[in-house]
């Protein structure tokens, strides 16, 4: 299905975010589950290695630290996999050429390297930004929202995704923090939900940790679909964007 290309308000972002989202659940669901049900098993066979002793034989402690730091290693190439990969799909099915899982995670394993500095690069920024008067964080959390979409479907380094963020997003910066903000009250709801369940149930620590991955992997692909709405909004207010636009990048003809 491919949905028409038009300027929209936030409401109409959102809207249309959970019609491609639902719509199209049984193709983005799986790509979070090749990286998340990974990722959930490496948490739970490293669980108690993970744990450092306060006391005691120092070979446990640093293998204990060896499972924590293999731990994390794990999750942010499991991450960063994911995210390219999401934004790549999410990308070719709101243009109308829906890509299969393998096609995806290929883009997203070419750019990961330049995604995860550009990630990390724009995280420390928002951090500094939050650290110092509060104002300059917000500011870069909108100015930094497209870095990802930048490296992924246009190539960009990790400092040039920046520069092409900030020029994205200039003017409609305002925009870009409702969107944030709403999707992120979404996913705290989302999180809740999951949380009181597990409560509720008195789950063990294992059975969370599955619970969490597994909840991770329904809402994640949503975030990644208002990712890409809002990056293709600020093209087609900036840029005119349209298939005719998309096809003189892929080098293909227009009819």
């Amino acid at each position: 299905m491919r949905f028409e290309l038009r300027p929209m308000g936030v409401g109409e972002i959102l809207d249309r975010a959970l019609r491609v989202y639902l719509l199209n659940l049984a193709r983005l669901l799986p790509i979070a589950l090749v990286v998340l049900v990974p990722l959930a098993l490496l948490a739970l066979a490293l669980e108690d290695a993970g744990r450092v002793p306060a006391t005691g034989d120092p070979s446990r402690q640093v293998g204990a630290l060896g499972a924590v730091l293999a731990t994390a290693a794990a999750n942010v190439l499991g991450w960063g996999l994911l995210q390219g990969g999401l934004i790549q799909v999410v990308s070719d099915i709101y243009l109308g050429n829906p890509t299969g899982i393998q096609a995806a995670f290929g883009r997203g394993f070419r750019r990961i390297l330049p995604m995860l500095g550009a990630t990390l690069l724009s995280t420390i920024a928002i951090a500094v930004g939050f650290v110092l008067l509060i104002v300059p964080g917000i500011i870069w959390t909108a100015a930094l929202f497209c870095v990802n979409a930048a490296v992924v479907l246009e190539g960009k380094s990790v400092l040039g995704s920046f520069q092409r963020s900030k020029d994205l997003t200039a003017g409609f910066r305002k925009k870009v923090l409702w969107i944030i903000g709403l999707s992120s009250i979404i996913g705290w709801v989302w999180g809740a939900l999951v949380g009181a369940a597990a409560g509720w149930l008195d789950l063990t620590t294992s059975t969370l940790t599955v619970l969490t991955h597994a909840a991770n992997a329904f809402f994640t692909p949503f975030h990644a679909v208002v990712t890409i709405l809002l990056y293709y909004d600020l093209r087609i207010r900036k840029e005119a964007f349209d298939l005719e636009v998309l096809a003189r990048e892929m080098g293909r003809p227009t009819a």
